[in-house]
C-alpha cells in the first residue's frame, strides 16, 4: 500500500529521525524524577556499551 507512495528509506534518512525520537522521548520522561532517573540510567549503561566496544575494537575482536 504505502511502498507505492513513498520509496524505501535508505540509511541516512533514517539516523536523523531516529535521533529525533530519541530526544523526544528523553524530554518527555525527563519531566518526572523517575523518568530522569531512567533517563540518567539508559545513558550510564549506553556509555559502557560504547566504551566496551571500542575497547573490543582496539583489540581487534569487533562484533561481526
Amino acid at each position: 500500500m504505502f511502498g507505492q507512495l513513498y520509496p524505501p528509506l535508505s540509511g541516512a534518512e533514517v539516523v536523523p529521525m531516529k535521533n529525533f525520537l530519541k530526544v523526544v522521548v528523553a524530554r518527555w520522561l525527563a519531566r518526572t524524577p523517575i523518568g530522569l532517573a531512567v533517563v540518567g540510567l539508559a545513558w550510564l549503561l549506553g556509555r559502557r556499551r560504547r566504551q566496551r566496544a571500542e575497547q573490543q575494537d582496539k583489540r581487534g575482536r569487533g562484533r561481526r
